[in-house]
């Protein structure tokens, strides 16, 4: 799990180790969680991100669905055909 400051926000530098994902990636999809309002980015020297809600305040289907823009697996199922 990554480390956290005493206001509960998440590290870049420790999500980039505990999760393996590249600094880029970590940025670009905490940029669209801030954009969607599921949290709150942190700008400083370390950077992070906290939660914008209470945990049972989120809906996982609500998060997936914005942040995926097309959930088409075949062509043929694609409904502007």
């Amino acid at each position: 799990m990554p480390h956290s400051d005493p206001c509960g926000c998440a590290r870049f530098p420790s999500s980039e180790q505990a999760y393996e994902v590249s600094e880029a990636r970590l940025i670009k999809v905490t940029h669209q969680l801030a954009l969607q309002g599921w949290i709150v980015a942190v700008r400083c020297k370390e950077g992070g991100m906290c939660l914008a809600h209470m945990t049972q305040q989120i809906n996982i289907d609500a998060v997936v669905l914005g942040m995926e823009s097309d959930f088409v697996l075949v062509e043929c199922f694609d409904s502007d055909d």
